[in-house]
């Protein structure tokens, strides 16, 4: 069993806005995480998948397509984190692998 210290926030430090990720077939049965891509271009991208405790999951380079869908291998059930970082800039999301 995996045990997630207690975490604070602090409104000073939140973001202004956060970029979100359209994720789709949420929660998955396939174990694929298919986004959209947020800016429209064919760009290279980092793709990080956290679990609920922060703990980094994932962590790979992909090349943006109009859509994409990538096999998330090795994860079991249950709520994730996705990060999804271009030129700098972060997208997010929430997944859910029920295989």
């Amino acid at each position: 069993i995996t045990r997630c210290s207690s975490i604070s926030t602090n409104e000073s430090f939140a973001p202004q806005k956060m970029n979100s990720l359209s994720i789709w077939n949420n929660p998955s049965a396939d174990g694929y995480l298919a986004f959209e891509n947020p800016v429209q271009t064919n760009a290279q991208a980092q793709l990080k998948v956290y679990d609920v405790c922060g703990v980094e999951l994932c962590n790979k380079p992909i090349h943006l397509q109009p859509n994409n869908k990538v096999l998330l291998t090795g994860l079991p059930n249950g709520i994730y984190a996705v990060v999804l970082v271009v030129d700098h800039i972060a997208w997010y999301g929430k997944l859910v692998l029920m295989q």
